[in-house]
């Protein structure tokens, strides 16, 4: 957290720092490359200082050159496995993105499932590359109750890969959610679906909350639930474009929390929970655990939405409003 006497500097370390005590993941580094003479400089004085510290390796520290075009971040290689995962032991085929911008930053991290999959039987193909592994025994869980359900999934990854050189000076801040858009557009709607379930984990629940804003009309359509599940250092995204979209997302969101959530504290305002429709609590902290720990709040839902809408109500009649579903961790 050492920032000198630059009081920016250091507040923003403090930030960083405090969000991850909280449990929020650090922020994505962008791609970087040393030059030639800090490489140098580096090893100079580690070669120098090991005269006098053993714990200082010059050999760590050496450039080496012939492994520049060799080099693969870790992240990418946890991506790479996880779309091996879903192609080889679930089915789920890659999405392809035909913008260029979205191709290089998001390819091979949109994938679906085998019934949705005539849509892309001309131009789909297998290149892995998707999302970080940690998310692979959800992901089983998860695809293996929808297949057994006979539901359609779109898996998405929002988080974009590393920019490149030429590509850095580029704002990408609106890539994850004009590719969703694109994906609405280009796949969803030309699927045929019309019941659709959203669900957001984390920072892509915004982008959902955008994709909900942009394309209002279809959305309130086609879509029987919003499902947001997060952690406790985040807040409950809500779409604010028009009174028709926050009325309807009020009527059709659900949103899963840990228990000890701020917005389910006495000290939270009753205007932010009259915002959505259902606030389930679980018992999990961990942000890696949430969605595993809210599966089975997310299948309760699902399956009393589908059920409501296939179920034809009688205009004499009143619908009930959807029981708030419980869950016991």
């Amino acid at each position: 957290m050492k920032g000198g006497y630059n009081l920016d500097s250091i507040s923003v370390s403090a930030l960083a720092v405090t969000r991850v005590l909280l449990g929020e993941a650090p922020e994505q580094l962008s791609s970087l490359t040393a030059s030639e003479e800090a490489t140098e400089t580096v090893w100079q004085v580690a070669k120098e200082q090991s005269k006098y510290w053993k714990s200082v390796d010059p050999r760590a520290c050496e450039p080496r050159e012939e492994y520049e075009d060799e080099a693969v971040s870790l992240p990418e290689i946890l991506k790479a496995y996880r779309q091996q995962y879903l192609f080889t032991e679930l089915g789920m085929m890659q999405i392809p993105l035909l913008r260029s911008e979205m191709e290089q930053r998001l390819s091979c991290q949109f994938a679906c499932s085998g019934n949705l999959r005539f849509e892309l039987e001309s131009s789909a193909t297998c290149d892995p590359d998707l999302e970080q592994s940690y998310l692979i025994d959800f992901s089983k869980a998860l695809i293996e109750w929808v297949q057994a359900d006979g539901y359609s999934l779109l898996d998405a990854n929002l988080f974009p890969k590393p920019p490149t050189t030429t590509s850095r000076n580029k704002s990408t801040d609106n890539l994850p959610q004009d590719t969703l858009i694109y994906i609405w557009d280009n796949y969803i709607q030309l699927s045929g679906a019309t019941k659709i379930i959203l669900i957001g984990h984390g920072p892509g629940c915004q982008s959902l909350v955008h994709l909900m804003e942009r394309r209002a009309s279809t959305v309130s359509k086609y879509v029987k639930a919003v499902i947001q599940v997060i952690g406790l250092q985040r807040a409950p995204a809500v779409p604010m474009s028009s009174d028709d979209i926050r009325n309807w997302y009020r009527t059709h969101s659900f949103v899963i929390v840990p228990s000890t959530h701020p917005i389910l504290s006495p000290h939270a305002k009753g205007k932010d929970l009259r915002r959505h429709r259902s606030i389930i609590p679980i018992d999990e902290t961990r942000q890696m655990k949430l969605l595993t720990t809210g599966l089975p709040a997310i299948k309760d839902i699902v399956k009393d939405v589908i059920t409501r809408v296939q179920k034809p109500v009688p205009t004499t009649a009143r619908a009930n409003p959807l029981p708030t579903t419980k869950v016991i961790a």
